[in-house]
């Protein structure tokens, strides 16, 4: 048994893809977890410590001003402050960016297989905005579906985060996600799933594909180069840098699903932009590691989907706080403590939770090998795989990212700044600084000393406007 990502949200890709689309009949009923608050002149963050994403540590003693949903100010406290704007408190607080989930699939549960009853993509869209998340890319379900969930953000009908997002991945034919989506969907719609799949086998056909998925409405392609299970097809090297090229004609960056050190080099070699996921199985090598710095090419390891994936078969999930106040409790019926042992009933996806529990020493080295090297590490969290739950499983992936030996500074830059080029070239997002665009976070304590710290949220703001948490009995 071998290679990743089994989740990739496969049920909900296919049921979002053939039956009903967002929003069908069968979606769990949810609680309102936000709404807009008032409008105000203006706001003013006064007296607080803020990590701006652009400089060394935390400016302190700080007004952070905003104004028609920009940052009109960041200076010193004492300045008088404009008329008629909401004042909040800041000392004892820390003020970020809105913080950038690189690797989501905004449709699905989080659920296991045998619980398959999901939220709606609107409620996680909320449970994204409730955490902090302003920001995510989405690497994978149908760009049709996904395209007009995010028009329904843009013109303020439903909230959510800023959204880019992709048609796939594309894969080859009878490859990863198709086999574990099979055995996922048994009967009809399992034989279906290699028909919504975008596929391409021969170099030739690469343009079609990347085409087609243009005209879809992709902002970037996804491609898969992983074997799941071991010995079942894979896009070969010719076809994969042929993938590459016709998406760089097309202008835009391919982004490329990896689960082995030797992958993800090889990803490097025919010209990938990003790898979507750090290897799971194996070592990177300091070498490896070096080969893609040179390239330049970021991370985004998706630990915490690593970590939940090998906690399933061991019934070991808990969920904390914030997965608990976001996700309907039925989504946990199947997933957490026992529950989550139903997995090995299901021979790919199961094999792989053991094998990602195998894995979980080499996580960290290749993580201290990367990081060495000068790679950039971005924080994703392929939320909605089995047990990750979208917005609280950012917070997840901070903490286990520190705990592999980044500092608390360097895994906030990947949700931050580091992030943001990867969703837009020219991003005024991401950071903190005079005229960008106000998405922003302000937390209890200090992040940079205690990660833990980012879950103690005290506001949300996007756009410039304060997002209303509901705390549970509050709706």
């Amino acid at each position: 048994m071998s290679r990743q990502n089994w989740g990739h949200d496969l049920r909900i890709w296919v049921l979002l893809g053939l039956l009903c689309g967002a929003g069908c009949g069968g979606k769990l009923k949810t609680r309102t977890l936000v709404r807009p608050g008032a409008e105000t002149a203006g706001l003013v963050f006064r007296d607080v410590s803020v990590f701006t994403a652009t400089e060394v540590g935390l400016l302190t003693n700080q007004d952070v001003v905003v104004s028609d949903g920009r940052i009109s100010a960041v200076r010193p406290t004492g300045a008088a402050l404009p008329e008629g704007a909401r004042v909040v408190e800041g000392a004892g607080r820390t003020l970020l960016p809105g913080l950038i989930d690189a690797h989501v699939h905004t449709s699905g549960s989080g659920a296991g297989p045998w619980a398959p009853q999901p939220p709606s993509p609107e409620h996680n869209l909320e449970a994204m905005l409730y955490c902090g998340v302003t920001s995510v890319i989405d690497m994978g379900g149908h760009a049709t579906l996904t395209g007009k969930l995010r028009q329904r953000v843009r013109s303020g009908e439903i909230p959510g985060p800023r959204m880019v997002i992709t048609h796939g991945g594309i894969t080859s034919s009878g490859g990863h996600p198709i086999p574990a989506a099979r055995e996922l969907l048994p009967g009809p719609m399992g034989k279906m799933v290699g028909w919504v799949i975008p596929k391409v086998d021969e170099p030739d056909e690469a343009e079609r594909v990347v085409a087609g998925a243009v005209k879809k409405g992709s902002d970037f392609i996804k491609i898969m180069y992983d074997e799941i299970p071991n010995g079942s097809p894979q896009m070969n090297q010719a076809t994969l840098a042929a993938m590459i090229e016709a998406t760089h004609l097309h202008g835009l960056r391919a982004y490329v699903h990896v689960g082995t050190p030797e992958a993800a080099v090889e990803a490097v070699q025919a010209g990938a932009d990003l790898l979507a996921h750090g290897p799971y199985e194996g070592v990177v090598s300091p070498t490896q590691a070096a080969e893609i710095a040179a390239a330049e090419v970021p991370v985004v390891y998706t630990l915490v989907a690593y970590e939940r994936g090998a906690q399933l078969a061991h019934g070991a999930i808990e969920p904390t706080r914030l997965e608990r106040e976001t996700m309907p409790p039925e989504v946990f019926d199947g997933t957490v403590g026992e529950a989550g042992r139903e997995i090995l009933d299901y021979p790919i996806i199961g094999g792989m939770s053991e094998l990602l529990a195998a894995n979980r020493a080499n996580w960290t080295t290749s993580i201290g090998n990367l990081e060495a090297a000068g790679v950039p590490i971005l924080v994703g969290t392929d939320a909605t795989f089995i047990g990750v739950w979208p917005g609280s499983a950012l917070h997840l992936e901070l903490e286990l990212l520190v705990e592999a030996g980044l500092s608390p500074t360097q895994a906030l830059l990947g949700a931050t700044a580091l992030a943001a080029p990867w969703m837009d070239a020219d991003a005024d997002f991401g950071t903190i600084a005079v005229d960008q665009a106000a998405d922003l976070l302000l937390v209890e304590g200090d992040p940079t000393r205690d990660i833990r710290a980012t879950r103690q949220i005290v506001m949300v703001v996007q756009d410039g406007q304060q997002i209303e948490r509901l705390l549970p009995g509050e709706e």
